[in-house]
Formats: C-alpha cells, sequence, structure tokens
C-alpha cells in the first residue's frame, strides 16, 4: 500500500540509527504496522529488509527492555513471514474445475475457447485478489 511505502524507509532509518531510544520507537511502529496491516501480504514484500535488521537489533541492543521490543516485533515478523502468501491459481486449475463442474450434456455446447477464456479471467481476478460477487458478474456474464 503506498502507506507502508512512505512509512517503510522512516522505519529502515530508524532501525539503523544508533540512539536506542530511535530503534525502540522504529521497532514498536514495525511491531503495530504489522499487526494492523488488513492483509498480511502487504507486508510481506518487506519482510525481507525487515527481520535481518530486527535481529541485528535484538543481538546489539544492551538495553533489556528495548530487546524485548525487538524480541517481541521480532516474533511478529516472523508470524507475518510464515502467513499464508499469495497463492496463485493457475489457469489450467481453473479450465479443470469448469469441465468438472458443466453438467456433461452442456460442456458439448460450450467450446474450448470459451471455457479457455473464462479460465483466464477467473485466474486474474484471483490474482489480482478481487473476490466481490458483481466484479465477477460483470468480468464473466
Amino acid at each position: 500500500t503506498p502507506a507502508l511505502a512512505v512509512v517503510m524507509p522512516l522505519i529502515l532509518r530508524g532501525l539503523k540509527d544508533r540512539d536506542e531510544r530511535t530503534k525502540r520507537r522504529a521497532l514498536v511502529i514495525a511491531d503495530n504496522m504489522c499487526k494492523l496491516v488488513p492483509d498480511v501480504t502487504e507486508i510481506q514484500p518487506f519482510l525481507p529488509t525487515l527481520i535481518p535488521l530486527v535481529e541485528k537489533s535484538i543481538q546489539t541492543i544492551s538495553d533489556p527492555e528495548v530487546r524485548s521490543v525487538a524480541s517481541r516485533c521480532f516474533a511478529t515478523l516472523q508470524a507475518a513471514d510464515k502467513a499464508d502468501r499469495r497463492r496463485f491459481i493457475s489457469k489450467a486449475s481453473v479450465v479443470d474445475l469448469l469441465q468438472e463442474k458443466i453438467p456433461t450434456a452442456k460442456l458439448q455446447l460450450v467450446s474450448e475457447v470459451v471455457i479457455d477464456y473464462v479460465a483466464s479471467l477467473c485466474a486474474c481476478m484471483s490474482a489480482c485478489r478481487s473476490f466481490e460477487l458483481a466484479e465477477w458478474w460483470q468480468c464473466i456474464a
């Protein structure tokens, strides 16, 4: 999201700062950001950069309170990293599903081109994480 793109450089700079108070603030923001983001897949592109910096903070920070904040942030980032990533459905699996669900008598009336086209649309809508019935109806009907 645009908000993450704006905040992320600030968090990264805060984590690279020498002052432990600044690191603590950056860790708290990163921790809360992970918890508040509506879809975990939005933050996952930033995790390969964030996790090593937080891990380094755990190892180098001398203040036990800030270290505990870093540990809590690290646990949250790990949970976000292990969360279900976007699963893209393949067009071939949609074709198989359509052929399975269309009754045999009507399958002969539907051409392979139409099935292929509808499968492409379904795969694309799924990849875009668009699951509103109205959008699907407008796109496929």
